[in-house]
């Protein structure tokens, strides 16, 4: 019952008293046909005062759905039972995936969304990764020119080995997504849906909330010297304090097609910035990372203006393959930021499997 209709119940009952109340002050004694006139009267002026109730009761009911219509739109329901029940097997990898670490967050805006059309990877431009450390600096609000960039170059001789024990370190849950789309954001295709709030990366002590997924053709990352064909970025948050982490899958030519991005529609990518497509299968995005999640660990920045820092990187050690035919629908020929100066900062190697996976036998002779 609204206020409006609990304040009309107690005018009636008042005014109900009231005449009983008059009629026994005038007679001593409760006279019934005095009290039925007196109703009478009193009930064609409540109906008066009903109807300018009523009114203001939907004025009320109006006014409270506007405030439920205010309320943000972000705050998270529950997950449903079969987005947690349809939690994909790990395939013997040697990681932590539970269904506890299902949670949703609002989403954020990234502050990187603020510079869209600012900058681009064309040298001719004047606005390209050479000139986004003056463009961007500290100075004008943005931390191109840090000490802490990515990309990086990795070297896997000079990275250091995680510590004994560190196994399962790493939580990965990623449920089958829907309402996915993909979108050109003007220098680079994004995947983005409300149901990445449903998958998670615990590290560090901390859950973070998966973002958006961009790609890189070539590669950002660099291992050894080696520059890959692609690279997936998986743009995790941490909602609490605003904490930014990248788990970087690198994709190789191989001679089989990756499924994975069939499933993105990767035959009809947008092409034109702004344009883009929703994708109508289930995604199951543990498809984007290896089978075994071995990986490099360091902390950098975004790869784009204002490339923010403090940024932890995840980089999988184990790249994905992609068909030479995949690659040349990618709209884009070179999207990515050169390496930049590892200033001393740490490379972890975590390693998780017990031995390398063994090569398959050879045939034997005849």
């Amino acid at each position: 019952m609204g206020v409006v209709s609990t304040c009309r119940t107690l005018l009636r009952g008042i005014c109900l008293l009231c005449i009983a109340s008059s009629a026994a002050d005038r007679h001593g004694a409760f006279d019934e046909d005095y009290i039925r006139r007196q109703f009478q009267n009193e009930i064609n002026s409540l109906q008066e005062l009903d109807t300018k109730l009523g009114v203001a009761e939907g004025l009320a009911t109006q006014e409270e759905e506007q405030v439920l219509i205010k309320l943000p739109a972000n705050i998270p329901a529950s997950p449903p039972l079969d987005a947690i029940n349809s939690a994909p097997a790990m395939n013997a990898v040697p990681v932590v995936a539970s269904a506890e670490t299902v949670s949703t967050a609002p989403p954020i805006k990234m502050k990187q969304e603020e510079y869209t059309g600012l900058w681009s990877y064309d040298a001719a431009d004047h606005n390209a990764p050479s000139d986004w450390p003056t463009l961007f600096s500290k100075a004008k609000g943005g931390s191109c020119d840090g000490s802490s960039q990515s990309p990086i170059e990795i070297s896997t001789k000079t990275a250091s080995h995680a510590a004994a024990g560190k196994k399962g370190w790493l939580k990965v849950h990623y449920p089958t997504s829907k309402g996915l789309g993909l979108r050109n954001i003007r220098n680079t295709i994004q995947l983005k849906g409300d149901a990445f709030n449903f998958n998670t990366v615990e590290f560090g002590g901390s859950t973070w909330y998966l973002h958006d997924v961009t790609f890189h053709r070539k590669s950002e990352t660099r291992v050894n010297g080696r520059q890959f064909d692609l690279e997936a970025q998986l743009l995790h948050v941490e909602p609490k304090e605003g904490k930014m982490l990248v788990v970087s899958t690198l994709f190789q030519v191989s001679k089989t097609p990756n499924n994975l991005l069939w499933a993105f529609d990767w035959t009809n990518l947008p092409k034109t910035a702004g344009q883009g497509t929703g994708l109508s299968p289930d995604i199951d995005l543990m498809q984007l990372l290896p089978g075994w999640l071995d990986f490099w660990h360091y902390e950098g920045s975004l790869t784009v203006p204002p490339c923010s820092e403090g940024v932890q990187w995840i980089v999988m050690k184990n790249p994905l393959g992609i068909s030479q035919e995949q690659l040349d629908f990618f709209p884009f020929s070179s999207n990515f930021r050169p390496p930049q100066p590892l200033n001393g900062r740490a490379v972890t190697d975590y390693h998780f499997t017990s031995a390398p996976v063994p090569a398959p036998s050879p045939a034997p002779k005849r």
